[in-house]
């Protein structure tokens, strides 16, 4: 996340450089962090360090990865002797996160995530749960709304379930474009992902419950058990599959778009038993 502060850097378009310039609102998404003085921090891009220190003041230590080497210099210049501050010159995706941990101690993880970036970048942070606290993620309005999404709703999909089995998604503030620095053309919103509180009920397979899930939205317009027989992530028979929904009563003319996460939980544990 980002300021508007003096810098001779230029925002780079194919990075997706879009720099937060109101100090109260930066300070009120901190304060939704809710950070604590043992917490252990990941910061995506942090860009021209709008949020650095003030992370720095809160948190245990924070671990800022910048892919801009114009960025991660000034960073340098300017932060480099922060004594509770690592900053990472590389791509975030790139990173192992479990390097960061430090005895076991989940991480925390914020940024500003650039729209072309949101969907490796959230895959990336939900296939690494198990080491996360949590997430505060500012991401452009329309990601926040599928990640929020109930059933029933067009913006519902494999992202929405995903999430909601690994952590507890809420939104924290719609964030106007006037708030950035070079103006993007769309909303952001500011989501909080809490991946102590995941849904209560675990997959007998967790792999097989997400190729389950990609396969149910393969096909958005096909009826549920038609999505999975032509998806590549399943290798199922058109009777297997009847055998499938019957075992887990979900009914397979339906869109996949309508179903609850449990009944992809239904889907997956009846395969399982096949």
């Amino acid at each position: 996340m980002h300021s508007r502060e003096p810098s001779s850097h230029r925002p780079k378009k194919y990075w997706g450089q879009h720099f937060l310039s109101d100090p109260e609102l930066i300070r009120k998404l901190v304060d939704g962090m809710e950070l604590t003085p043992e917490d252990r921090v990941v910061e995506i891009g942090p860009g021209r360090g709008a949020m650095t220190p003030l992370l720095c003041d809160r948190a245990a230590r924070v671990i800022a990865v910048e892919i801009d080497p114009e960025l991660h210099a000034e960073l340098l210049e300017r932060l480099g002797d922060t004594s509770n501050l690592s900053l990472i010159h590389g791509d975030f995706l790139e990173v192992n996160l479990q390097d960061l941990t430090a005895e076991g101690q989940r991480i925390t993880v914020v940024g500003n995530i650039p729209y072309n970036l949101s969907g490796p970048i959230l895959f990336k942070l939900l296939e690494s749960a198990s080491l996360l606290d949590k997430a505060v993620l500012m991401l452009q309005k329309e990601v926040a709304d599928r990640i929020l999404a109930p059933p029933g709703n067009k913006q519902y999909g494999a992202l929405t379930v995903l999430t909601a089995y690994y952590a507890h998604a809420t939104r924290l503030a719609v964030i106007p474009p006037g708030a950035f620095f070079p103006r993007p053309k769309v909303s952001s919103a500011t989501v909080r992902l809490d991946f102590r509180n995941p849904h209560p009920r675990k997959a007998e397979d967790e792999n097989l419950f997400k190729r389950v899930v990609k396969s149910a939205f393969s096909s958005r317009r096909k009826m549920i058990k038609n999505a999975m027989l032509s998806s590549p992530f399943l290798d199922l028979s058109a009777d297997q599959l009847t055998q499938v929904f019957h075992q887990a009563s979900v009914d397979p003319s339906l869109r996949a778009e309508v179903l609850k996460l449990d009944a992809f939980l239904d889907l997956t544990d009846a395969i399982v038993g096949l």
